[in-house]
């Protein structure tokens, strides 16, 4: 048989031209291909490594799971909840466990709390001292319980593979997959998730491995170039579109926008992500493949994404909104109540909206889709603290179920909000706190302390906000500024007095010097010494930490409003019977 022309297809089926498939001179592995196997049914194995917090399911993987097997009828695709079974292995083996916890940290709290979590004590969970007192056992075990950093590192350079990817790598093949896609949302999964790609790789280098998640929206680190052991496509942006372009094979013929092919050759050129998607077309996740009330949360708390991205865009400290491509897509209202609805004839009552932010005239149509519809439910939301929240809508969003709003408030000082770039005011955030409590919803507020050039006055300003506003406010969220790759403050760090920046060792975050503000010692005193008077609105004097899931917040406030609006229990004189003999009453 004579050889093929360089620019004839290859004659292995890969559909290729034979110059960039057989033909090329390059020693590196052939990539593998999405198997043809037009008798049966394919699998796709979808995993979400840990860490992260595990008291609701992820959402990204049951959205693909869904409309990967609406818009592919020969793919069948299992969600695994990894991060939900690290949890649960640890707790299972913690009793019979010699590893040492951290100081002041027993393992009958870290028992009790995952027990709380779990409904098994009401009594427990709402009783804010002993909640507070066993979620910081909780809190101060993981994550380091279940993520060893160090083994992690040395298996990415070559070294042992740690047991609880050997354990997962099982899981996933156990499953007997075609294909295997790992969701990474969270630096801290990111770890675990290439080791466990390359584990896989090792074991069966003939199934691809596909990468995505929010950690590769600005697409493949630069130290990845080289590198043909780890997976065999990333996907950039929203997973859809490019999973189908995979799992279909036409990744194979020619570029498909958001996927990189790794192996085989190098990174191949791609088509830029495309972000501007119909997400009602994207339709509603299928959460059927996980245990729902298996999470660690009395009772199951669902994430519903009515929009992705951002409609403001510019905070400069901020660069999430880059992970929808600087673009917000929103679903229609009549969509997010029937995926609601949906949800409440499954016997679901409690939700998060896990939208970037929710923006006033969208809350507006939402509570009103809510009502009309006569749902039953409660949920949480992010928002900005803009002028058009008044009291009639967050009266509205409250009867619609809302019982609480995470504001981005940042700062009391209106010089550092310009700078940030907030397009908010103190006044606007000080009036909507109040009509919000009056409403009958609860406040929590994110602050950030050390923002560039802010002083130590400034912030004193936000602790005098937090103080005068106390009456309105539930919890206060607080951190200190980091600066982050792609961020406005990274990408024009002029604007902003820092004179130098360098790469810290997490991932894109960065340590940096200003010309003017607070120096790093300074604030370190600054947050330090606020951190009794921050955890004093949600805290207790008697616990060391007022840390809380913000699941349980919305139970915990759900419960407060049903106690409330119970009926009282008739005078107990009335009640007794007419005889003294009580051994009637139930």
């Amino acid at each position: 048989m004579s050889r093929p022309s360089r620019n004839a297809p290859c004659p292995c089926g890969s559909g290729l031209k034979y110059k960039h498939c057989c033909g090329r001179t390059s020693t590196a592995s052939p990539r593998p291909r999405i198997p043809s196997t037009p008798d049966r049914r394919r699998k796709l194995v979808l995993a979400f490594p840990p860490y992260t917090t595990a008291a609701s399911p992820p959402l990204g993987v049951c959205h693909l799971k869904a409309y990967v097997e609406r818009t592919l009828p020969q793919w069948s695709v299992r969600v695994l909840d990894l991060n939900l079974e690290a949890h649960e292995h640890f707790l299972e083996t913690l009793p019979s466990s010699t590893a040492s916890l951290p100081p002041g940290v027993d393992r009958e709290s870290v028992l009790r709390a995952a027990q709380m979590y779990r409904g098994a004590h009401p009594q427990d969970f709402h009783d804010k001292v002993r909640y507070l007192r066993l979620t910081q056992a909780w809190a101060r075990t993981l994550p380091d319980a279940l993520v060893d950093r160090s083994a992690l590192e040395q298996c990415l350079r070559g070294g042992r593979v740690p047991a609880v990817i050997q354990r997962h790598a099982d899981r996933i093949l156990g499953e007997r997959p075609d294909a295997v896609g790992i969701s990474v949302l969270y630096t801290a999964q990111q770890r675990h998730a290439l080791c466990l790609a390359r584990e896989i790789h090792r074991r069966a280098g003939h199934i691809p491995v596909i990468l995505g998640g929010t950690v590769f929206n600005e697409g493949i680190p630069t130290a990845w170039k080289g590198r043909t052991d780890i997976s065999d496509f990333i996907v950039v942006g929203g997973g859809e579109h490019p999973l189908v372009g995979i799992l279909s094979g036409r990744a194979d013929l020619e570029p498909v926008a958001g996927v990189v092919r790794l192996r085989g050759h190098g990174p191949s050129e791609t088509l830029p992500a495309n972000y501007d998607v119909d997400l009602d077309e994207i339709g509603p996740p299928d959460f059927t493949d996980l245990p729902l009330e298996r999470y660690y949360s009395p009772s199951p708390v669902l994430p519903v994404a009515t929009s992705r991205g951002c409609y403001w865009r510019r905070c400069a400290f901020c660069s999430h909104f880059r992970s929808s491509g600087q673009t917000w897509q929103q679903r229609s209202v009549a969509g997010v109540v029937d995926e609601l609805r949906a949800h409440r004839a499954r016997g679901y009552r409690y939700f998060y909206f896990v939208d970037s932010v929710v923006s006033p005239a969208r809350f507006s149509h939402l509570a009103d889709g809510i009502v009309e519809a006569g749902l039953d439910i409660r949920y949480y939301a992010m928002a900005r603290a803009e002028k058009p929240f008044n009291g009639a809508l967050l009266a509205k969003a409250h009867r619609s179920g809302c019982l609480y709003v995470l504001w981005g408030f940042e700062s009391g000082c209106q010089r550092v909000l310009d700078l940030m770039d907030k397009g908010t005011t103190v006044a606007d955030t000080e009036r909507i706190l109040r009509l919000a409590a009056e409403a009958g919803l609860r406040n929590h507020v994110f602050t950030i302390f050390g923002f560039p050039t802010e002083t130590v006055e400034e912030a004193q300003e936000t602790l005098d906000f937090l103080e005068r506003n106390r009456p309105w406010l539930s919890v206060v969220h607080r951190t200190r500024f980091a600066l982050e790759e792609y961020s406005i403050v990274h990408r024009h760090p002029e604007r902003f007095s820092i004179t130098a920046m360098r790469p810290k060792p997490t991932a894109r975050l960065f340590d940096f010097d200003c010309a003017s503000g607070m120096t790093r010692a300074e604030l370190e005193k600054v947050f330090v010494g606020a951190r009794p008077f921050l955890r004093s609105f949600s805290g207790h004097p008697s616990v060391a930490g007022d840390f809380k899931f913000r699941e349980h917040c919305l139970l915990s406030y759900a419960h407060e409003d049903d106690v409330r609006s119970a009926p009282r229990p008739p005078d107990r004189q009335e009640s007794l019977p007419a005889s003294d003999d009580y051994r009637s009453l139930p």
